[in-house]
């Protein structure tokens, strides 16, 4: 008899060679004839007859057995004795388990329901008389023994209670055992359940995972599984909780990054400082189906249409003009990665309206360009509101209201693209519109308004719960159009700084003519110019002399013009003009006809 890793690395037993038992106890510290379940670990590819745990049940006596090999090689078997075979159970599953794989397997003798069962691998396993001698019926179509009618079964034994063996020489088993455990009640289901996914997660810990949300399927904390992922970040409970992490959540330290990446990136994904600054979400809206930058489809939400596909502030666009339109998508992609940064970071976007902001200007009191979660719970939303009106960026849990809100719409008008950035942190959030800074923290925090000034400070953050049910929408909640189009979305973990936000701007050119806007607006105060125009009238179009490094309003491009006047049989005395292209090159010169 040796150590072994066990089925979970945390220790097991072997028994290499049948040559040797585990004795407990000589006590009857068994309850009698209450009901008993045993369960354990096993890995075996023996043929034989043996134990897995014993006292007494040889024949006619009482006391309990779980073994495997006794009708027939790899079956389990478990017993009952009630002093004679006639009145004693063993019963056996009607499949083999020897294959060499550890196994985890439940036996079940319940007093007052009068039944007896075995699960193996969190599964109720058929099962049947070993004998014809032995007592019992089967029934629930193979699934359990019935023992109603069996007055004499008890689980206690003068036998010593053995691991591995029948009573240290016979039945001696071969191959590896761990965490064999025994109850004196008959467990259910969910703790079969519970037992088969036990690897060291306290119920403290699964319990954050049943409490977490009322409108998932996880009830009770035999359903939180190691193995499994509840929060979709790449990372299984099991790994989660080795690591200190929230099991709840794909991002614990809310920093806009998935703890599987941070893992990846080599930062601490509990530490909302050690992070990789990102753009961690990029919608461009340019193919019919919508697919974001990091390959997302928006996903079916029953009832509502999808955002039609339009021509946009570069490439296409969504536009939404509709109650019932939407564009859904998930707020944690398919590979663990959150598309919003709760705890800081930048939303930009263009956007195009259908209407000109004014009270009254459109039915309904909001029109949403963004929002992620539900009003009245958690929520992030960009949207108008009509009623005042006021432009918004809205945060909100269960208690707590944070708004950044702006209330001139004079640059807004229908059919122009403006492009919206907003940065916010725990402590601050602002609009920029067109680049520039349009309000600071003009915020309500559980009531009163808090001077633009102040900061605010947010201890508790929206919950998670609500954005996995509600999911990344932009252009309506599903019942408030914006009624208008987006385009270029982006989404980043960190604050752009207004420089940044600016200079982006800046380099921007909504009507595509290879001019910046904010150049035209400076030079000209509008954007009618375009690619083909030549201000200064030298043949050489001003966007081809911007990108010579040519003057574009100066024909002469700040060279003084050179006047020569010469005489001759073939000159007029007219003055000729040069206009060298560069300071260095030659003269050109345009000769007038000789005179006649």
């Amino acid at each position: 008899m040796a150590r072994t890793s066990g089925h979970n690395g945390s220790g097991g037993i072997n028994f290499p060679s049948g040559d040797a038992t585990a004795y407990v106890t000589t006590q009857a510290l068994m309850p009698g004839t209450s009901s008993l379940s045993i369960s354990g670990w096993f890995k075996t590819t023996d043929s034989g007859v043996r134990r897995i745990i014993s006292k007494g049940h040889w024949g006619a006596t009482t006391g309990f057995l779980l073994g495997i090999g006794h009708s027939a090689p790899g079956r389990l078997t478990f017993g009952i004795g009630g002093g004679t075979a006639a009145e004693s159970v063993l019963m056996s599953t009607t499949e083999s388990f020897n294959n060499g794989a550890w196994h985890h397997v439940v036996a079940v003798y319940d007093s007052t329901a009068h039944t007896a069962r075995i699960y193996v691998d969190g599964t109720m396993r058929n099962v049947a008389l070993t004998g014809s001698i032995w007592g019992g019926t089967i029934i629930e179509n193979g699934k359990a023994l019935d023992t109603s009618a069996l007055s004499q079964l008890s689980t206690t034994s003068n036998i010593a209670l053995h691991v591995g063996s029948y009573n240290g020489q016979r039945e001696l088993w071969v191959g590896e055992l761990d965490d064999v455990r025994l109850y004196a009640t008959a467990l259910d289901d969910l703790d079969d359940q519970s037992l088969y996914a036990d690897d060291g997660l306290p119920a403290s810990w699964k319990q954050k995972i049943v409490d977490f949300s009322t409108t998932d399927s996880i009830t009770s904390v035999s359903q939180v599984l190691p193995g499994d992922d509840f929060d979709h970040d790449g990372l299984t409970n099991q790994q989660e909780y080795q690591a200190g992490l929230d099991p709840t959540t794909p991002d614990s330290d809310d920093d806009g990054v998935s703890d599987k990446q941070e893992q990846i990136d080599g930062t601490n994904p509990l530490d909302p400082a050690s992070v990789t600054s990102k753009r961690i979400a990029y919608f461009p809206f340019d193919d019919a189906s919508f697919t974001s930058h990091e390959g997302q489809t928006p996903s079916t939400v029953p009832g509502m249409t999808p955002a039609t596909s339009v021509a946009g502030f570069s490439g296409n666009a969504m536009h939404v003009d509709q109650m019932n339109q939407v564009l859904r998508y998930e707020w944690v992609r398919p590979d663990g990665s959150p598309n919003y940064s709760i705890r800081r970071g930048t939303m930009r976007m263009w956007f195009k309206l259908d209407w000109t902001p004014a009270a009254g200007a459109m039915s309904g009191s909001w029109s949403r360009l963004f929002d992620l979660g539900i009003y009245g719970a958690s929520l992030v939303a960009l949207h108008f509101q009509l009623d005042n009106p006021a432009f918004q960026f809205f945060r909100s849990d269960d208690t707590t209201h944070s708004f950044a809100t702006w209330n001139n719409f004079s640059d807004i008008v229908a059919g122009t693209w403006h492009q919206i950035t907003v940065t916010y942190s725990p402590t601050s959030q602002k609009i920029y519109l067109d680049g520039v800074l349009l309000v600071t923290n003009h915020i309500w925090l559980d009531g009163p308004e808090i001077d633009p000034a102040s900061s605010i400070n947010w201890t508790t953050l929206p919950k998670i719960a609500d954005f996995n049910q509600w999911g990344f929408k932009f252009g309506s909640d599903g019942y408030q159009p914006l009624k208008g189009a987006i385009d270029e979305a982006e989404f980043f973990n960190y604050e752009l700084t207004p420089e940044q936000i600016a200079q982006q701007y800046a380099a921007a050119d909504t009507d595509h003519d290879g001019l910046s806007d904010a150049w035209e607006q400076t030079t000209f105060g509008n954007l009618s110019h375009d690619s083909s125009t030549d201000t200064d009238g030298d043949g050489v179009s001003d966007i081809d002399e911007i990108h010579a490094g040519t003057s574009w309003s100066d024909f002469f491009n700040g060279q003084q013009p050179r006047m020569e006047i010469t005489y001759g049989d073939q000159q007029t005395g007219a003055p000729q003009v040069s206009r060298p292209a560069t300071p260095s090159a030659p003269p050109i010169t345009t000769t007038p006809p000789p005179k006649r």
